[in-house]
């Protein structure tokens, strides 16, 4: 067992989401992959409940968009088309009838390109953790500044981006070989 997994065990809130990992092959690498990207963005931000988080390509269930959800007050939105809806029904309703229905987490089955979102002047925490989506075509917009983390893995990050001074290392502490984080832009308010 790594650190992640001991933290996030460890934690009062990873009952009410392990169910989101557990259903799916190699819980432990997801675990630590989720969690990564909750690390990285903890490295940078000083106070994440201020940020709208947009989760881009959060696999079968919303399961990066919860970490941050549960371990946060941030308002999140996690995007994949290809979310297992029934599954993630499933779990909100276990969820309400234990009271602890899932709070500021909306989930939509839909592609990145064709989701606006309207961050209504706050700053934006973008994450692509292991995201097949192209990086440069998104529609977010009316925010007060804009920080992106991704951990890529099949789909290589844009050479526009790749250009951009940015923070990169790889984090031990995921189990997967795809584990080199990026970091583009820097926390700019109070």
């Amino acid at each position: 067992m790594n650190k992640y997994h001991k933290r996030f065990l460890n934690s009062f809130t990873s009952e009410n989401i392990i169910g989101l990992f557990s259903r799916y092959n190699n819980a432990a690498k997801e675990i630590t992959e989720s969690y990564g990207m909750f690390q990285a963005a903890k490295s940078v931000i000083k106070k994440i409940s201020d940020y709208l988080v947009i989760v881009v390509g959060d696999g079968c269930s919303p399961r990066t968009g919860a970490i941050f959800a549960y371990f946060t007050k941030a308002e999140v939105i996690s995007v994949d088309p290809g979310f297992n809806l029934p599954h993630w029904y499933e779990h909100y309703d276990k969820q309400t009838k234990m009271g602890f229905e899932p709070q500021r987490l909306t989930v939509l089955k839909e592609k990145i390109e064709d989701v606006p979102i309207d961050c209504k002047e706050k700053p934006c925490l973008v994450l692509w953790p292991h995201s097949h989506a192209d990086m440069l075509r998104t529609n977010i917009h009316n925010h007060s500044g804009r920080i992106d983390i991704a951990m890529p893995c099949c789909k290589p990050i844009p050479a526009e981006l790749m250009k951009l001074q940015h923070i990169t290392y790889d984090d031990y502490d995921v189990l997967s070989p795809k584990r080199t984080i990026h970091i583009w832009g820097e926390e700019n308010h109070e």
